[in-house]
């Protein structure tokens, strides 16, 4: 079963907003903490007990990093526990999706036969791969009507304009 995270960067954005100006300074020890907070249980247990030391010194008002704490804090630390070790980038999969995106441009809406708009995303994927190759795929086109008899599968005589197979004259 997949496991569900949390961004680690929109988890550091959100406790960023939840701390009071006076921590954000390089030397202080809730700000030295957060960097790099969510990616080890150490990490997170030592940025949990700054703010915890913190809010009971009482110099800076910690209610809402405290209720950030309270109500994600146990999600987080268990995160921590299982996240493996290097990057977890999003921005190959980013860069492939904004590629699609390009791609099929204003043509999403028109979609609808699910069986042409399967055939162009696979044809999008190998392109993308680079294992598209045009001459291949005009070879097997070809011999996928010799076989047929001349006859293109799939084609319906109503959609032609002519009543009748766009490949019989």
């Amino acid at each position: 079963m997949p496991e569900h995270w949390l961004s680690e960067r929109h988890l550091k954005e959100g406790l960023e907003d939840q701390l009071p100006n006076g921590v954000k300074v390089p030397t202080h020890p809730i700000w030295r903490a957060l960097g790099l907070a969510p990616i080890s249980p150490a990490n997170w247990d030592r940025f949990v007990n700054a703010c915890t030391d913190e809010a009971l010194r009482g110099r800076y008002e910690l209610v809402l990093t405290m209720n950030w704490l309270r109500d994600y804090g146990d999600q987080v630390a268990e995160q921590c526990k299982t996240r493996p070790a290097g990057g977890n980038s999003t921005g190959a999969v980013k860069r492939v999706l904004r590629e699609v995106g390009v791609r099929i441009g204003e043509r999403s809406a028109s979609f609808s036969n699910r069986e042409r708009m399967s055939k162009l995303l696979t044809l999008m994927t190998l392109e993308m791969r680079t294992s598209a190759d045009g001459r291949v795929w005009a070879d097997a086109l070809r011999e996928r009507n010799y076989l047929a008899g001349g006859t293109a599968v799939h084609i319906h005589p109503p959609d032609d304009r002519k009543g009748s197979y766009s490949l019989y004259s």
